[in-house]
């Protein structure tokens, strides 16, 4: 059934993974509006292009319109991952805004055009990764793999597993640095300044970063690396499940 979407958001995505070849993906997590309802979407980076190469034969505009290209390295990083949410949810409202509308694009939008494999539950994906099939995971790597600390870090030097958790000033996401031959895992905050400062949060964020990156306590992890762009500040610490600490 053909329905007459009238908006389309891509506020958020996820990280899963594929079984069969125990690789880990991304799927952009799509609001889509009609007139009368809302329905949600989870669409990979794959399905994407095989729209795009689909429509650009057909409708001339489609082929000037900007694409997130494909990479072949650091498809999971950060960056990239963030610059494609942004070019998707642009290139789809661009799409919608053509007159005549595709059809193929109602038919990719359509709430029946959900995978129910895109669409697992986070908390089945997470039983998954720990079954016998997947190997065994030291979660005390993270401990002992070095960290250059001359080196010039960046989000590209790590490759995103999942959201851990969301919060007023930004996100928390497991991690694990790009290339490593360890499967050693972190947790990376990612602070928005501009939210730290409105909300007097500047004092509390440094001595957060201060105390992880100089107390040995069993109860507090240990802060691995910070560097910061215009916009954030990144913070990279060992991996554990648990809190926050609070002063």
């Amino acid at each position: 059934m053909m329905v007459n979407v009238t908006a389309v958001r891509i506020p958020s995505w996820d990280s899963r993974l594929e079984l069969q070849r125990q690789q880990r993906y991304t799927v952009f997590m799509m609001s889509v509006e009609s007139a009368d309802s809302t329905w949600n979407l989870g669409k990979r980076y794959s399905e994407f292009r095989a729209l795009h190469k689909l429509l650009c034969p057909r409708y001339a505009t489609v082929r000037s319109q900007p694409f997130p290209p494909k990479r072949l390295f650091s498809s999971l990083s950060l960056r990239v991952i963030e610059q494609r949410r942004v070019g998707f949810e642009t290139y789809l409202q661009a799409l919608l805004a053509l007159r005549p509308r595709p059809h193929e694009l109602e038919a990719f939008l359509s709430p029946a055009a959900n995978n129910s494999d895109e669409s697992m539950h986070d908390d089945f994906e997470d039983r998954v990764t720990m079954t016998s099939a997947s190997p065994p995971v030291d979660l005390f790597a993270s401990m002992r793999e070095p960290f250059d600390l001359s080196h010039k870090w960046s989000v590209d030097d790590f490759e995103v597993l999942k959201v851990l958790g969301k919060g007023s000033f930004g996100k928390v996401y497991l991690v694990r640095r790009a290339k490593s031959p360890t499967v050693a895992m972190y947790a990376m905050k990612v602070l928005k300044k501009r939210e730290l400062i409105q909300r007097h949060q500047v004092d509390h964020t440094m001595t957060e970063r201060h105390v992880m990156s100089v107390l040995d306590h069993p109860f507090i992890v240990t802060l691995r690396v910070a560097f910061q762009t215009r916009e954030r500040l990144f913070m990279v610490s060992d991996f554990c499940i648990g809190g926050e600490i609070f002063f």
